[in-house]
């Protein structure tokens, strides 16, 4: 079983030297291809980025690709712009696809809220687009997301073994419980009164499924002043329950992009080392 606990200066002496690199070194070598797909799912236009590596257009291998799922209230965007994610699929040969899926959607098929299906959405309509439009390695898929797309994340690959390889949650907001007033969590799981049982069924602790999970390695990430510490900490000490195999890193920082960006490299740094274990 892994787990981590990196210290305060780690964080700190990461920090300076990734903000100089990015000063100093900025990269616009990567790809990015902007996308709109027409979802039957939703029954709308679905704007998805895409970012491949330099090398792609001057080779036919196929590369580790990791979907990114961006927090409540933000879109794709949010990510692209806090996140220097040209130079991590440059540095890392990595596709990087950055879906919006809706401001509050959870990234669930809700069973409350009518047309709300976006888990359908990206795993019946997106990746299969995805797999057919770029050459992606199917056994080298990976996804990961911020806050809700923490959630969103581990969701998906709970209900969908075999789809991804690794799954990533930095900050993740694996049981919203506490909160059921915000971040319109009513849209997508009803009133918490009238829903109680559905919520239960929803947040991320009740659903470890081993047979599900076994197979996929999993990383959390989650700052040391972040609101949703106890609840990552309550998922841990669930996994290592179950004696599923995981990293779990808590750092300094909160519920910021200072964190993210640094939790969000070291994910994906994760991620392409897995599959090249493979």
């Amino acid at each position: 079983m892994n787990y981590k606990r990196k210290s305060n200066s780690y964080f700190s002496i990461i920090s300076k030297i990734l903000l100089v690199l990015s000063i100093v070194h900025p990269s616009f070598c990567a790809d990015h291809i902007e996308l709109v797909i027409p979802s039957q799912e939703l029954n709308r236009d679905m704007d998805v980025t895409v970012i491949l590596p330099d090398s792609y257009s001057n080779s036919n291998i196929s590369y580790t690709t990791v979907y990114i799922l961006h927090g409540a209230g933000a879109g794709k965007n949010s990510i692209i712009n806090n996140v220097n994610l040209s130079e991590l699929s440059d540095s890392l040969q990595l596709i990087l696809v950055l879906p919006t899926s809706g401001r509050y959607s959870w990234y669930v098929n809700s069973s409350v809220k009518k047309g709300l299906r976006v888990e359908s959405y990206l795993i019946d309509e997106l990746i299969p687009l995805i797999d057919r439009k770029f050459r992606t390695d199917n056994n080298c898929r990976s996804i990961s997301g911020i806050s809700m797309g923490g959630y969103g994340a581990l969701s998906l690959a709970i209900n969908h073994p075999g789809v991804f390889s690794g799954v990533g949650s930095i900050s993740g907001c694996v049981d919203f419980r506490p909160w059921p007033k915000n971040w319109k969590l009513d849209k997508a799981f009803g009133k918490l009164a009238s829903n109680r049982e559905y919520w239960d069924s929803m947040v991320i602790i009740n659903r470890l499924v081993v047979r599900e999970l076994e197979k996929v390695k999993i990383q959390l990430h989650c700052g040391q002043s972040d609101s949703f510490i106890e609840q990552n900490e309550a998922l841990h000490k669930e996994l290592l329950f179950c004696e599923l195999e995981h990293d779990y890193s808590v750092a300094e920082g909160g519920h910021d992009w200072v964190y993210w960006n640094l939790a969000l490299r070291e994910q994906l740094i994760t991620f392409k080392k897995w599959h090249e274990e493979k």
